[in-house]
Formats: C-alpha cells, structure tokens, sequence
C-alpha cells in the first residue's frame, strides 16, 4: 500500500508538472497548423523577430555580433558571434567613437544585434563618463538602427542597411 502511495504521488507531481509545462509551451497549435513556426517561435523567444528579421534583410556575408543574448544565436542564419566577451575589449577600453568603430570593423563585424535592456544598465554601470565621449557619439553616428522589437535592436555598422 505504501508502494502505491509513493507511485501515485510520483506520478501526480509529473502529471501536474506536464500539464503545467504544457500549458505555458502551447504546443498544438502549432502542432495542428494552426500558427506557423515563425509565429510559434516569435511567442516563445521575444529575439526571434529580430533573428528572422537578419535573416531576410541582412546579406548573407553579414557578420553579426550578439550583445547580451546569452548562448541564443542558434536561430541566426548568418554569420556572428557572441559579443558578451568583447564588450570590455571594444567598449570599454576605447577612447571615442571612432575607435569602437574601428575595433568593430577590424572583427569583421557589420551589424549587432542588441537587448536593450541589459545593454543600457550595463553601459550605465560600466562606462559611466566614457558613456558620453564614446558610445553616445557611436550610436549617433557609426550605426543605424534597422529594426527593433520586443526590446531587441538592429544596428547597421554599414552606410546602408543590408
């Protein structure tokens, strides 16, 4: 009896975490065909309108860095890299606009893609003075922003907006 007790919980705290977990994944809509994987997908990771977004409007020899994205590129169809680790290396220790332009480029890399967010407190609590010497004056000036959603932007770092 008590054998039983223990599998009936068992099985009761997984049934309720299943329905739980299958609630907030929502799957049979998109299942049944219902949603499409895009629009499935752009419900479930607030990034991946901007990651669709590069991947039809950005060229295909793009380069883009990911700044505070954690480990979530896998959805980006073009080239890019991690940008957590390069934020000291570009931001930090650059005197001015110009120079983060430059680092930018020397890397290869054409476009960022960006969760505000986490960017801004981290420019608030890292740059501080550098704040307004260099990265405004970068914003303003070396970069457009090509798309922005759900708090994640596109930056060009090109004259154009491929």
């Amino acid at each position: 009896a008590l054998l039983m007790v223990a599998l009936a919980s068992a099985l009761a705290y997984n049934g309720r975490y299943l329905i739980t977990q299958f609630k907030e994944v929502e799957p049979l809509g998109y299942l049944t065909g219902e949603i499409s994987r895009d629009e499935y997908l752009e419900r479930h990771r607030p990034e991946y309108a901007a990651m669709r977004f590069i991947n039809h409007h950005v060229s295909q020899n793009a380069k883009v860095m990911l700044i505070f994205l954690g480990s979530r590129g896998y959805y980006c169809d073009r080239d890019y890299v991690y940008g957590d680790e390069a934020l000291d290396r570009v931001f930090l220790s650059s005197r001015n606009a110009e120079e983060i332009d430059s680092k930018l480029k020397s890397m290869g890399i054409t476009h960022l893609l960006v969760y505000e967010p986490l960017f801004s407190r981290w420019a608030k609590d890292n740059l501080k003075q550098r704040a307004e010497n260099s990265l405004k004056p970068f914003l303003l000036n070396y970069v457009k922003i090509i798309y922005s959603k759900n708090r994640f932007s596109v930056l060009s770092l090109e004259n154009d907006s491929s």
